[in-house]
C-alpha cells in the first residue's frame, strides 16, 4: 500500500503462492524473492514480518476459503428461464437492441428461480418486457 502499486507490481501472484508454501513449510523464501524485492530492507522486513505473523495465527484464526453456492436449477425453473429468454429475445429483436439490454442471461436465472424477489429489480420498461402480456 505505501508503494501505491498493485500487489502483483511487487510481488507475482506465483510468486507470491512460492512463498506462503515455502514459509508454511518453514523453508527459507529468501531465494524465491525477485532482486528488486530481495534488495529492499523495508519490503523484505515487512514481508518477513507478515510471514511471522500469519504463522503465529491459530488454526482458527486461518482465513477461510469461499466456495461458490452453486444453485442447480429445477426442470420448472429451467422452463421458466427459457421462457423468458424467448420473450426476452423476440422483444429485443423487436426493438432493435441488445437482449441484454433488457436482462443478462443471470438475472433471467434469478427471475426463473424466484420472480417476486429478482423483479424489483428492474427498471420499469425491462420489466414490462419480460411479462407476459395480459
Amino acid at each position: 500500500m505505501a508503494a501505491n502499486r498493485p500487489p502483483f507490481f511487487i510481488l507475482t501472484h506465483e510468486k507470491l503462492v512460492a512463498v506462503a508454501a515455502a514459509a508454511a513449510a518453514h523453508r527459507p523464501v529468501e531465494p524465491l524473492l525477485p532482486p528488486r524485492l530481495a534488495g529492499s530492507t523495508r519490503r523484505r522486513d515487512a514481508l518477513a514480518d507478515a510471514i511471522k505473523t500469519g504463522l503465529q495465527l491459530s488454526a482458527e484464526r486461518h482465513p477461510e476459503f469461499l466456495r461458490p453456492k452453486g444453485h442447480r436449477p429445477t426442470e420448472a425453473e429451467i422452463r421458466r428461464y427459457r421462457d423468458l429468454e424467448r420473450r426476452r429475445n423476440a422483444r429485443a429483436h423487436k426493438l432493435g437492441i441488445d437482449p441484454t439490454l433488457i436482462a443478462s442471461r443471470a438475472t433471467l436465472g434469478e427471475l426463473a428461480r424466484d420472480w417476486e424477489q429478482h423483479a424489483p429489480a428492474l427498471m420499469n420498461w425491462q420489466r414490462a418486457l419480460l411479462q407476459v402480456a395480459g
